[in-house]
């Protein structure tokens, strides 16, 4: 994939139960984390209605390789590890290349 290609990432977090609103304080400081020149465009947390105990994540960042290095940075492991005792399961994820984003001028 070309660094000029924004790159996209839909996650699913499954929290232990009671443990969701948490999860979402250290998925939304992990995102805070990443600082301002780290890429990431955009980011969306969401708590599904029928599932109490699971969140869901989208991000929208200039390219894969500032998704790499900023999800592999010493910041944002730190408080990727505080989340894993909170979780049900691990997380997953599936990958894209954001072919339109409303309001991102680029």
């Amino acid at each position: 994939m070309a660094d000029t290609e924004m790159f996209s990432v839909y996650g699913r977090v499954s929290a232990l139960p009671n443990q969701r609103d948490t999860v979402i304080e250290l998925i939304h400081e992990a995102a805070q984390a990443c600082g301002e020149s780290s890429g990431l465009v955009a980011y969306s947390i969401n708590a599904p209605i029928d599932d109490p105990n699971s969140v869901w994540v989208t991000q929208l960042w200039v390219s894969k390789n500032a998704h790499d290095a900023t999800t592999h940075s010493e910041s944002v492991r730190a408080v990727s590890l505080r989340m894993v005792t909170l979780l049900a399961a691990p997380p997953t994820s599936s990958y894209g290349h954001a072919i339109h984003a409303h309001g991102f001028n680029r």
